[in-house]
């Protein structure tokens, strides 16, 4: 285990603290036991990169906890890990740049500001192929009794991460159960990821039916810098329009 001193640390923050992220000097961490690393009640807002050049390559479990990260970055010299414990800081939804760590099996984020379960999922999605223990208690997308949510939704959201992260045997305090991997399958027959390549297709055929359109001889001969006009077979009613559609009074 390899820990912080508070009083060291504090001697060497002001040679340390660059652009608000605080360098972990050499004097201030003491090891314990190889491969473990711990950083708690600190004023960081993100993972020190000098950290992992000091300790990435050995360390299989990484904890920082009661500090102040607001996102996940620099993790990438912690190649090996096996368990990364996140709790009780500041981590946000967004912003998070978690490398690719096939390695790692636990990780937990309890009570952080994690405000959008897709937005993070995505962040993570793919990058733990191994992950077995994930954990995101006491943040507001996760719908339990530490936030006044009850049962219904919490059942809801733990489809929703089991969907995305089939590899889960634990989340948060229980294990995944067989019907909730069977929930979380069906989900995912209905619901799938859109392919990236599909971002840049180019559209096909007309927004308008071709015959309903204006003719092509009235789009080709209008001048730019003149007004014109044209007929179309087109008619709009009401009933087409997307606003129209959240009214339910008929006479309306």
């Amino acid at each position: 285990l390899i820990t912080f001193d508070c009083q060291r640390f504090i001697n060497f923050y002001m040679d340390s603290h660059k652009n608000g992220v605080v360098e972990i000097a050499d004097q201030a961490v003491s090891a314990v036991h190889p491969g473990k690393v711990s950083v708690v009640g600190q004023d960081i807002t993100e993972i020190p990169t000098h950290l992992g050049q000091q300790y990435g390559k050995d360390t299989k479990e990484l904890a920082i906890s009661f500090c102040r990260l607001t996102h996940i970055s620099n993790l990438e010299a912690f190649d090996s890990l096996v368990s990364l414990v996140l709790d009780n800081n500041e981590i946000g939804s967004d912003n998070n740049d978690f490398p690719s760590i096939s390695t790692l099996e636990t990780l937990w984020v309890n009570n952080n500001n994690i405000q959008y379960l897709d937005r993070f999922l995505a962040s993570i999605y793919d990058k733990f192929p191994n992950l077995k223990y994930l954990s995101m208690l006491k943040n507001p997308c996760c719908p339990n009794y530490f936030v006044g949510k009850g049962s219904a939704d919490y059942k809801k959201y733990r489809a929703e991460v089991v969907k995305e992260i089939p590899t889960l045997k634990f989340l948060d305090a229980s294990p995944v159960t067989q019907e909730e991997y069977s929930d979380a399958e069906k989900l995912r027959q209905f619901v799938r990821r859109p392919d990236p390549e599909q971002y840049h297709r180019p559209g096909e055929g007309f927004a308008v039916p071709e015959d309903k359109a204006l003719p092509h001889d009235v789009l080709t001969e209008v001048s730019s810098d003149k007004p014109s006009f044209g007929r179309t077979k087109y008619v709009y009613y009401g009933r087409q329009s997307e606003g129209n559609r959240f009214i339910v009074d008929k006479n309306l």
